[in-house]
């Protein structure tokens, strides 16, 4: 993959956390960002200097970061399986949710 010396390439600022029983694995910003899997439900992969592909559950994302820096995000649903889960366009509430505090 071809990546130029641009201030603005993407894929440069990132970080990574892991937590196990006795430690904290912590890694950041070591060259560009190029893929992450998380059992079989979460896919984040660099498919070319300004696209990464993503797969959260049933929905694939394709996001193309355009010059200014802005992400254009498609997304579709039902690709890996049944649709499960609300596809909305106002802001989710965090009230209710099972997420975990660290």
């Amino acid at each position: 993959m071809n990546h130029s010396d641009k201030k603005t390439v993407p894929g440069k600022k990132w970080a990574l956390q892991a937590i196990s029983p006795n430690a904290t694995f912590n890694v950041g910003n070591e060259g560009i960002f190029d893929e992450l899997v998380v059992d079989d439900w979460l896919h984040i992969e660099q498919m070319e200097e300004r696209c990464w592909w993503m797969r959260i559950g049933d929905a694939d994302l394709m996001i193309h970061i355009e010059e200014d820096g802005r992400p254009c995000v498609n997304i579709q649903r039902g690709v890996h399986g049944k649709r499960y889960g609300a596809t909305s366009h106002q802001p989710f509430s965090m009230i209710g949710t099972n997420r975990r505090k660290h």
